[in-house]
């Protein structure tokens, strides 16, 4: 049996197909394309109807390649940040169910439920008694989660994301040094409220002289960044566990700041339509990770959808069965 994952996120559309087998569900296909679905959401409260279209059919692309090629098949359809923000989303979702023939409408997961499926996803492969603090910077929100696998200790869901705070402070083309310190200090303060509280996980989960926990980075944000930085294509297996120190992040942020959208685009490894946005991303993660006292931390390629498609595995009731095929 295969199970499946459509992830309608805020800034990428993408599916990750797992096996079951006798060792556990095993990664079989992945494919992602971006369609910026929460673009010029923050200005209107809506999801407009051109990047609606955009994400309909990119799903509807992947679907039909699933439809030809796996069986039998379970798939899940969520939908995150963008789509429970916006006045429409719903209607929007319902537009999904029909244009795309799902059995049932993509679910909304509420911030909290994609944190916790994130943080799932993030850690499936890590030894039991592992901690973890996982970031997940996605397109309309960001992810943080401490704990150790099967053991979330702490979660929050922040109304940030890349999409969300390139339009906010202008990121998309070139952008100068008082618009990133403008785009940080608003993450700053969003964070600030739970700051103590993520800080005392912190120290509980890993107290010294234990090791330290694993500091990982999850999402788009995360494996462009490795991506460019190894002038790998970010489906390339080998991003998965590379650790990237604080340093090396900021001078990438610091060099495409200096780019427009259309020449961060030429650079190798930068997955297509992801150049306007990245350098938001990055502010929110660098953010993040001072705030948070994080030297660095490790691309983990597994994430949301993993999660998802464990969870559909265990036939979780959060999660509808959007596609059956036998």
């Amino acid at each position: 049996m295969f199970f499946a994952a459509l992830d309608l996120g805020s800034n990428t559309v993408a599916t990750l197909v797992r096996q079951a087998g006798p060792g556990g569900l095993a990664a079989v296909a992945e494919v992602g394309e971006c369609t910026r679905l929460g673009e010029n959401l923050a200005a209107t409260g809506n999801l407009q109807p051109t990047a609606m279209q955009r994400t309909i059919a990119a799903a509807e692309r992947q679907l039909d390649r699933l439809r030809r090629d796996v069986a039998p098949l379970r798939l899940t359809a969520v939908a995150t940040s963008a789509v429970r923000d916006a006045g429409n989303g719903a209607a929007f979702l319902a537009q999904c169910r029909r244009e795309l023939g799902l059995h049932d409408t993509p679910a909304m997961l509420s911030g909290q439920l994609e944190a916790e499926l994130t943080f799932r996803g993030a850690t499936d492969t890590f030894p039991a008694s592992t901690p973890v603090v996982n970031l997940d910077p996605g397109g309309a929100s960001t992810e943080i989660t401490i704990g150790r696998p099967g053991d979330l200790r702490l979660a929050g869901s922040f109304p940030a994301g890349c999409v969300r705070w390139r339009d906010r402070f202008g990121l998309a083309d070139a952008f100068t040094e008082t618009a990133a310190k403008a785009a940080t200090t608003a993450m700053r303060n969003l964070l600030a409220p739970r700051l103590d509280e993520f800080r005392a996980a912190l120290a509980a989960l890993a107290p010294r002289p234990a090791p330290a926990p694993i500091l990982s980075a999850t999402g788009g944000t995360a494996t462009a960044l490795a991506a460019i930085l190894l002038n790998r294509t970010d489906g390339d297996p080998s991003l998965h566990g590379r650790h990237v120190a604080f340093a090396a992040i900021a001078d990438l942020r610091q060099r495409l700041s200096r780019l427009p959208a259309a020449a961060r685009e030429t650079l190798p490894g930068l997955p297509p339509g992801r150049g306007s946005v990245l350098p938001a991303g990055l502010i929110i993660l660098l953010t993040i990770m001072d705030e948070l006292g994080l030297p660095e931390v490790m691309v983990n390629t597994h994430g949301l959808r993993y999660g998802l498609t464990a969870a559909l595995h265990d036939r979780d009731p959060n999660l509808p069965v959007c596609l059956a095929l036998p």
